[in-house]
C-alpha cells in the first residue's frame, strides 16, 4: 500500500506512455489515471525479429515448453494438470526453471516427476544464448500461463519461428496479437496436442518487430 500511495501521482503525471501493447496503456489509465500520451514502440533490441540459423530438430516425440521461468507468476502446475490427459502420449515437457524462486521451482519438478515421470525435463541451468535459441527451434507447442503481460521475448521468438504459442485470452498481448493477425492460442482452449507449422505467423512477426519499424519508432518518440 504504502509504494501504491507513491507510485499513484507519478505513473498519474507521466508525460508519456511508450509501449507497443495498447492494453497496457489502458491499464495505466484505469488503474492510475495516467494522464500522458500514448506512444507507440518496441522498447527493446530483444524485442526485435531475427533472422536465426536454428535447426529444426524436432523428433518424433512432441516437445512443450511450459513457461519461462520459476517465478511462481508461471503458474506451471495449472498447464502441468491440463496436460495430464497426454501423459501416455509420446510427449517430453521441458519447463525453462534456471531463475526465478527456486522454492517455487523444486515444488514443480517434484509434482511434476510424480505425474510424468522422465517426461518432465527441467532446465535448471542458464545456457547460452545460441543453446537456447537451439533449444526453441527443438519446441513444437509452448504454453505461457501467465496472467498478466510477460514473457514476450520468449513468445517473439517462438512465434518467428512458426511454432504453436498457447497463452491466456484475458491478457493484453492476447490482444495485441489478434490486432496484428498473428495467431496464438487460448489456453483455455487446450484440447489437443495438434502441431502446426504456422509459417504465416513469421512474416507478420518479422514485418512489425523489425529494425526499420523499430528505427522510425524511435525516431517519433524523439523527435
Amino acid at each position: 500500500k504504502v509504494k501504491e500511495f507513491f507510485r499513484r501521482p507519478v505513473i498519474k503525471n507521466i508525460g508519456n506512455l511508450v509501449t507497443y501493447i495498447k492494453g497496457d496503456v489502458e491499464f495505466a489509465r484505469e488503474w492510475y489515471g495516467a494522464k500522458g500520451i500514448e506512444r507507440e514502440c518496441l522498447m527493446y533490441p530483444s524485442n526485435l525479429y531475427k533472422e536465426y540459423k536454428v535447426t529444426d530438430s524436432r523428433c518424433e516425440a512432441i516437445n512443450i515448453q511450459v513457461g519461462n521461468s520459476a517465478d511462481p507468476s508461471n503458474n506451471h502446475l495449472e498447464v502441468l494438470e491440463m496436460l495430464l490427459p497426454y501423459k501416455d502420449q509420446d510427449i517430453c515437457i521441458y519447463a525453462p526453471l534456471s531463475y526465478g524462486s527456486k522454492e517455487n521451482a523444486n515444488q514443480v519438478i517434484k509434482q511434476a516427476k510424480e505425474w510424468f515421470g522422465d517426461k518432465f525435463v527441467p532446465l535448471t541451468e542458464l545456457i547460452c544464448f545460441e543453446e537456447y535459441l537451439t533449444f526453441l527451434g527443438s519446441i513444437d507447442i509452448a504454453i505461457f500461463n501467465h496472467k498478466r503481460q510477460q514473457a514476450m521475448g520468449n513468445t517473439i521468438t517462438l512465434l518467428g519461428l512458426g511454432k504453436t504459442v498457447y497463452i491466456r485470452s484475458d491478457t493484453t498481448q492476447w490482444q495485441f496479437f489478434k490486432d496484428k493477425g498473428i495467431t496464438v492460442r487460448d489456453i483455455e482452449q487446450l484440447n489437443t496436442l495438434e502441431v502446426q507449422n504456422l509459417n504465416e505467423n513469421i512474416s507478420k512477426v518479422k514485418t512489425y518487430f523489425s529494425q526499420s519499424n523499430y528505427l522510425k519508432q524511435l525516431e517519433s518518440l524523439f523527435n
